[in-house]
């Protein structure tokens, strides 16, 4: 095996495990809370999500643009420092919106606000080490992530009255113990001055990196939680219930970036890059079709057994929630084209033109006709995005060749 298929495939091999383990977490949480309190988990971990995607932008995606022209341990302890500030930022906002709220989604939100900073740091630690090339590090910490989280998982599988403040708990405290083991296991220095350091050394870069994921996810979580508002949280647990299904798929089209830029970056040409960008787009629009296909062929016994009373508002949307995720996948094989190429410049302007589409559809689409018809809606506007984004890349291979590695 060459170097690279050894690096490719023990990055896939991590991201796979990282993904898995969110599912298992998903499942058992989906199947445990009732639909009012799996809502209320959901909005929760909408600001996990949102915090690892403005961590990412700040520290690791700059790393993997740049790799080759950063100190790989001084890019990680950068990265992941950055990360760390973002997460404690999350639990500060998360502390009074719990408070305010109250109810199912204020219990999760509290105990949100315990944990992200862990989670987000873990996430930084394991994608840093996969844009330097170390994907073994990154699966010693998933490995630690999983071996608490199938003891916090029994844990909550035992409790009389499970809450959504419990099943964020039982997901935060294997992100917490991840994430100090692998800090001390690697020695990665975590400190403030670091990941200002960071941020002044690659200002070119991030402004444009945090803005594409304000709009990318920032907008997108906005959508959710407005056609929450619409719905009802029962409504939202359903949806939630559908997205577990779909947990291995749309971990994957998260996490692909992690390893797909750094990857296309060192091809050095554009005609890799546009390799790299249309094999992922086309792995992850197959892995999301496949997951379809077993969903809707599962006997409604076997998917019961799955998720219990949840099986059947689930299985309704598998088909509007599988098009949101392919639709992504889509998206994000052109996206990595164009970080590849480090047009940042032109990422950011197809968010901030596309999501004000997502969050219309989205929204519209809700009143009209409930929460299948709003997925329908913004898998549509991310297929329009998904056309614009693969016009762009080809135009971009063709006036740019070789690839770019700047300090």
């Amino acid at each position: 095996m060459t170097k690279v298929s050894a690096r490719v495939s023990w990055s896939v091999l991590d991201q796979g495990l990282s993904s898995l383990t969110n599912f298992a977490a998903a499942l058992v949480v989906a199947r445990t809370l009732g639909l009012d309190s799996l809502g209320g988990y959901a909005v929760a971990f909408t600001t996990f999500t949102l915090a690892v995607e403005l961590g990412r932008a700040l520290g690791v995606e700059a790393l993997a643009i740049r790799i080759g022209g950063v100190d790989e341990s001084a890019g990680v302890d950068g990265a992941v420092s950055v990360a760390a500030l973002v997460g404690v930022v999350a639990a500060a906002v998360a502390v009074p919106a719990g408070l305010v709220v109250g109810g199912p989604v204020g219990q999760a939100l509290l105990s949100m606000s315990l944990f992200v900073t862990f989670a987000v740091v873990q996430d930084a630690l394991r994608t840093s080490f996969i844009a330097v090339g170390r994907p073994g590090r990154a699966i010693v910490s998933d490995g630690a992530w999983v071996l608490v989280q199938v003891l916090s998982l029994v844990w909550l599988l035992r409790l009389r009255e499970p809450s959504a403040g419990a099943g964020v708990a039982a997901w935060g405290v294997a992100a917490a113990v991840a994430a100090v083991f692998t800090i001390l296991l690697f020695d990665v220095r975590v400190r403030p001055a670091l990941a200002l350091r960071w941020l002044r050394t690659h200002v070119d870069l991030w402004p444009g990196l945090l803005g594409e994921a304000l709009l990318r996810a920032g907008l997108f979580q906005v959508t959710i939680l407005v056609v929450a508002a619409i719905v009802g949280a029962a409504e939202m647990g359903r949806l939630r219930a559908a997205q577990v299904l779909f947990g291995p798929a749309s971990m994957a089209v998260l996490l692909a970036p992690q390893i797909g830029v750094p990857e296309a970056v060192r091809r050095h040409t554009a005609a890799g890059v546009r390799r790299v960008a249309v094999t992922t787009a086309a792995v992850l629009v197959g892995l999301t079709l496949a997951t379809a296909l077993v969903v809707l062929v599962l006997p409604d016994s076997l998917g019961e057994a799955v998720l219990a009373e949840n099986w059947a508002g689930a299985k309704s949307l598998a088909l509007p929630v599988a098009g949101m995720i392919a639709a992504s996948g889509l998206v994000t094989g052109g996206f990595i084209g164009l970080r590849a190429h480090a047009r940042v410049d032109l990422t950011l302007r197809l968010r901030a033109g596309s999501s004000p589409a997502v969050l219309a559809a989205g929204a519209g689409a809700a009143q009209l006709g409930g929460v299948g018809p709003a997925a329908l809606a913004i898998a549509g506007a991310r297929v329009a995005m998904g056309f614009v984004t693969w016009r762009l890349l080809w135009f971009q291979s063709r006036s740019r060749d070789p690839v770019e590695v700047r300090s």
